[in-house]
């Protein structure tokens, strides 16, 4: 871990944040040695550079970035101002577009927030209908049950009376 840490002269802000101070200032003296061993080789190679006339093996990395400038016929660099080209729409038209289509997308999404709060909605009073129905249902059910458990029983007792 150390050594991928020294590679990249990097580290994780979470692990940072884990380590005791102690910890904290070794890794850092760790870096800063890294840090000075590579400037020194670099030194290095530039005084083998200017002595034998050869230069340093120039290492590609992959996060090296550079901007290449677009040349006019002119040699210098090309520049573009907007509004300014033919057939270009005038700055205000475009910001006024922008805007619009901010305010579109806008809209959009609160249309779609609302849409879904009204969905939720429905879906809520549907359930809770559902929910009245099947109660009315098993209350009905429950009474007819009960009516006729009633019948019976009146049934019982005449059966009784008339055996008596």
């Amino acid at each position: 871990m150390l050594q991928q840490i020294l590679h990249d002269m990097s580290i994780d802000p979470e692990l940072l944040a884990e380590l005791s101070d102690v910890q904290k200032h070794i890794l850092f003296y760790k870096m800063r040695e890294e840090q000075l061993r590579r400037w020194r080789d670099r030194e290095a190679w530039e005084a083998l550079a200017q002595v034998e006339g050869l230069r340093p093996p120039k290492i590609k990395r992959a996060s090296d970035k550079h901007i290449q400038w677009l040349l006019g016929a002119d040699g210098e660099v090309w520049v573009w101002i907007m509004g300014e080209g033919p057939g270009d729409k005038p700055y205000e038209e475009i910001s006024e577009e922008l805007i619009a289509e901010r305010a579109r997308l806008q809209a959009r999404r609160e249309a779609e927030e609302l849409w879904r709060q009204k969905e939720a909605e429905i879906s809520k009073r549907f359930r809770d209908a559902l929910a009245h129905e099947k109660a009315r249902i098993l209350a009905e059910k429950w009474k007819g049950e009960m009516e006729d458990r009633k019948a019976a029983q009146a049934l019982e007792e005449r059966v009784r009376e008339e055996f008596k």
